[in-house]
């Protein structure tokens, strides 16, 4: 028995090694896996920030093309933009550097400056297409006004010509926002309309006059939108530290005037305007300012 239990003893080491040996791939294989886990898990962590970034700076992307393009379709003049930065994360955004170039009847090459815009949104409920801008801040404002020497009551500054093509596509776009304004298009489009008119241009047809009297004219085709309507926006008052505004006549600057802490009116209201509208109505608002600074002016000259 004790030969037996000595001999069985004998042998016990190298079943432990035995042992050790066919275990020893598994532990390799385990930290070999968890090495790859981590490896894993650090370039998911990687990719995902990637991703995250690439979203970041193709909204950057869009939101600065927005500037550009509603600038340029609203005023006729070229906009450019430096740079744009927005953080979903926060809603806190600024663009810098923003410029619309002036008519190139006049002598300088920006009609608008600004060095900065900081804005914020606010955040948005699920299902909701309202978009609000809670904030709104310009730095600094540079206008530049300037105008002919002439008796032609036609000659108009270039703030008022760049206003008026701002208004007019307004007024196609949303015609019952700018009903006045519309009426007025659609009437000198369409002389045929008014009764007097027509027998004016068609004399032949003066004896269908009384016969037409008090039927409904036609109806104006409804506007085309461009592209369809995705969301609303509404905007806060805009405010400015700093407002430039220089006046320059055939060329030569004749006056500045600098204000602080101007601020304009909001935009969209509780319902808010279509996306597409809100850079024909800030640039208005903004434009609005050279009227309204001049106003002031004259009265503290007074």
């Amino acid at each position: 028995h004790e030969r037996s239990e000595a001999r069985q003893n004998k042998h016990l080491p190298n079943l432990y090694f035995n042992l050790s040996y066919q275990h020893a791939p598994c532990l390799l294989r385990d930290i070999t896996l968890n090495k790859l886990a981590v490896f894993a898990f650090a370039l998911l962590m990687l990719f995902g920030s990637m991703l995250w970034l690439l979203a970041d700076a193709s909204l950057n992307q869009y939101l600065q093309s927005q500037v550009v393009l509603q600038g340029k379709y609203y005023t006729g003049q070229t906009v450019t933009l430096k740079q744009t930065e927005y953080l979903p994360s926060t809603g806190q955004g600024s663009f810098k550097q923003l410029t619309l170039k002036n008519n190139k009847a006049f002598s300088q090459e920006n009609l608008m400056m600004v060095d900065e815009v900081t804005f914020s949104m606010a955040k948005r409920i699920q299902g909701d297409k309202l978009i609000t801008i809670s904030s709104l801040n310009i730095n600094t404002l540079t206008i530049n006004v300037e105008q002919f020497s002439t008796t032609d009551s036609n000659n108009i500054n270039n703030i008022e010509q760049v206003k008026l093509v701002i208004i007019n596509k307004l007024a196609d776009d949303y015609p019952e926002l700018y009903p006045d304004i519309s009426a007025k298009k659609y009437a000198l489009k369409n002389p045929d309309l008014n009764a007097d008119v027509y027998i004016e241009n068609h004399p032949q047809n003066a004896v269908n006059k009384e016969e037409n009297k008090g039927k409904a004219l036609p109806k104006p085709a409804k506007r085309k939108k461009r592209g369809k309507i995705l969301s609303k926006t509404t905007a806060p008052a805009i405010h400015i530290n700093t407002l430039s505004v220089n006046y320059f006549v055939d060329g030569k600057i004749r006056q500045t005037v600098t204000k602080q802490n101007v601020t304009t009116y909001a935009i969209g209201g509780s319902k808010g305007i279509e996306t597409n509208q809100l850079g024909g109505e800030v640039l208005l608002s903004l434009l609005n300012l050279v009227g309204e600074q001049s106003n002031t002016q004259n009265s503290e000259d007074k």
